[in-house]
Parts: C-alpha cells; sequence; structure tokens
C-alpha cells in the first residue's frame, strides 16, 4: 500500500485528537416541584468543610435537567443540590447517569446506570431508618447511668444500647461487603466512626485501601483513622497471660493465685503514699460491694515500703479484698512483670488469667465490669 505524507499527518491529527480528548461525567433527569430553578452538583472531599461545585444547569418547566462536567480518574460521592430541597447523592461509577426525583417524596429516588450510587441509596434508607433508635438508647443510658439506680436497671439500657450500635454497625458492615465502589467504601466508613470500633476501622480502611490504592478521600480517611488509633493507649501484656506474682498477705502468707482460678479479677496496684490512689479507694470499695457475687474479685498489689503504714491504709480505706505485696515500693519485681509506670494502675483478667482490660478508673471501670459481669 502506498504511504503518502497526507495520510501521515491526517493519522497524527486523529491521534492528537484522541489524546486531547477528555472523558466527561454526566448527570441528567428530572426533578420535579423544586422551590428554586439551578440544580447544582457538588463534589464531596473527605477532610473538606464544604463540598466543590462542579456542574449546574437550570430546571426546565417538567424538571429536567443535564449536567456535564470533566471526569477524574477517582470515584467521589456527589451531591446534587437544588435551593431549599434535600441533597441526593451520586458517586460517579460511570460516565452517564440518570435521576429521577420529586422532593415531595425525595426519598423515593431512582438512579439509572450507577450500581455504587443504588447501594448507596439503599444504605441511607436502612441507617436513617436505625439512626434515631441509636440516639434514644445513647441518651437514655447515658442520663440513667449518671442517675442513682440500680445495677440491674443500669444493665437494661446499657443492653439497649450496645443492641442499637450492633445494628448501626451491622448496616455499614453489610453494604461494605456488596461495595465495589471506592467513594462508597469512604463513605460508610467515615459513618462508621461514630459507632465502630476504630481499630476495626482501620483494618477496613486498609482493605479498601489494597482495591483501590490511587483514592484521595481513603488516603485522607486512612490519616484520620490512624491519628484516631495512636490515641488509645497501649499495654504490652494486653490480651496475654497475667505474669506470675510471688507476694505474701498482710499476716506473712504467701498468695496463691490459683485460689481465685475461674473469677473475674481486678489487680489494682497501689500504695498508702499515693494520693491518687488513695482517692480512687472509694470508687474500688463501692465497685466491690456492687460485683463482688458475680464471680470477681479484687487483689490488691501495694507498692509501700512500710508495712504499719500499708496496714493502716487498708484499714482506714476500708479495703476488704486480699492485699499483697513485697514491701520494695519501686524495687517490687511486680514494677517489671506488670510494665507499671505510674500508680494507680490496675489489670482485669478474664476467667482465664488473661488480661483483657488495663487501667480503668470510674466510670470507665464500671462500664467494662458491667459488660463482662453479666
Amino acid at each position: 500500500m502506498k504511504i503518502t505524507w497526507m495520510n501521515v499527518w491526517l493519522c497524527f491529527a486523529l491521534f492528537l485528537s484522541c489524546k486531547s480528548e477528555r472523558k466527561t461525567f454526566t448527570v441528567a433527569g428530572k426533578i420535579k416541584h423544586a422551590i428554586g430553578a439551578i440544580v447544582y452538583l457538588k463534589q464531596i472531599s473527605i477532610g473538606e468543610k464544604n463540598p466543590v461545585v462542579i456542574g449546574t444547569d437550570t430546571l426546565d418547566k417538567d424538571g429536567s435537567f443535564t449536567i456535564t462536567t470533566t471526569a477524574t480518574n477517582e470515584e467521589y460521592i456527589h451531591a446534587l443540590t437544588v435551593a431549599n430541597g434535600p441533597d441526593i447523592y451520586v458517586i460517579n461509577d460511570a460516565n452517564s447517569i440518570n435521576v429521577q426525583a420529586d422532593l415531595h417524596q425525595y426519598k423515593k429516588y431512582t438512579v439509572e446506570g450507577s450500581v455504587a450510587s443504588n447501594l448507596l441509596h439503599q444504605f441511607l434508607d436502612h441507617y436513617s431508618e436505625a439512626y434515631p433508635s441509636l440516639v434514644k438508647a445513647i441518651y437514655n443510658a447515658d442520663s440513667v447511668e449518671k442517675a442513682v439506680v440500680n445495677d440491674s436497671v443500669l444493665q437494661v439500657y446499657q443492653t439497649a444500647k450496645t443492641k442499637e450500635v450492633e445494628k448501626v454497625n451491622g448496616i455499614i458492615t453489610e453494604t461494605l461487603k456488596q461495595s465495589k465502589s471506592a467513594a462508597l467504601d469512604a463513605y460508610l466508613l467515615t459513618k462508621a466512626m461514630a459507632t465502630m470500633d476504630k481499630e476495626l476501622i482501620a483494618n477496613y480502611v486498609r482493605a479498601s485501601q489494597e482495591k483501590y490504592s490511587s483514592n484521595p478521600n481513603l488516603a485522607v480517611l486512612s490519616t484520620i483513622v490512624k491519628r484516631e488509633v495512636a490515641k488509645i493507649p497501649k499495654y504490652d501484656l494486653l490480651n496475654k497471660q497475667a505474669p506470675v506474682m510471688n507476694l505474701k498477705d498482710t499476716i506473712g502468707k504467701s498468695f496463691v493465685f490459683d485460689s481465685l482460678k475461674g473469677k473475674y479479677i481486678l489487680i489494682d496496684f497501689w500504695a498508702s503514699w499515693c494520693a491518687p490512689c488513695r482517692a480512687e479507694n472509694p470508687n474500688l470499695v463501692a465497685l466491690y460491694k456492687q460485683f463482688k457475687t458475680k464471680n470477681f474479685e479484687i487483689v490488691g498489689v501495694s507498692l509501700d515500703k512500710e508495712k504499719n503504714d500499708w496496714q493502716a491504709a487498708i484499714k482506714k480505706d476500708k479495703l476488704t479484698w486480699p492485699q499483697i505485696s513485697d514491701l520494695k515500693e519501686w524495687d517490687s519485681e511486680v514494677v517489671n512483670l506488670y510494665k507499671i509506670n505510674g500508680i494507680p494502675f490496675n489489670v482485669l483478667l478474664d476467667t482465664t488469667g488473661r488480661i483483657i482490660a488495663f487501667d480503668l478508673k470510674g466510670k470507665d471501670l464500671q462500664k467494662k465490669l458491667q459488660s463482662v459481669l453479666k
């Protein structure tokens, strides 16, 4: 075949036109009963205070509109907004989608051409149904906790709160399982920040980033979650078996922890000379009275040096649970064994002797005991 210069230039021109062609994202459809005449398409980014308007159109008399904007290589949540009207959320997982909405019953809007937008719509319906019950349960539990009520009443409200939290988290995780969208993953995990364990969210974010490594919203969310996880106190012995201690009680008899086998045990590290420890003791006395019949025991481990001071403090503070010490203050073997940097300090053991919590005080300790001593 004979190739002419004209053919070469024509091919080159076509190459350039294809090279410079930019993909677009189009949202079209119809919005009935809108008060305003302008419809806005806004791009939502995690970490940004306000969405960015990326396109507008004037609604026709019948509510029809078409907004075409330059597409990005990454997925985002977008809000379709009209004046004084609720937002309709869509995701750019397709080049063109169609939205049909009637603002008199806006929750029944439909989206064609976008699997992620429909899954987002389904999630929002379920979440909005469950959320009011969650807010009510949290309010009730917090109110009862501040009031003077018996443990059985408080437990009822705490259980109801836990049930509603689990329900909302279940809606989030079930939608995550179905999601094939980076933008939807990021949105769901942002919602989860209010109810879900931060370390669990971090695991979900990592899994999403493995699938969508370049998504900017997931990157921002990852930074936020890492910062929150870093605030969580760390303890090397958490979820490990409690180290064995060989200490004696107030009459010089070796204390055997095996005698408490099968019970939840709070090991409380304190000293007579420690003012914060003494201030916390009334709370421990109250909790011991509340939980001692529920397969629970406290063992006090003192970092005292003077036996008389230790025994006098036990008597004055009315500490009726077992007390042990080697009277070596900060040279005690327990300091290194339990990695103690300051007192008061405590660890909670489950029925197998595994450390399940540490350094809990006041209401935090009460909540933990209520959750495990059912």
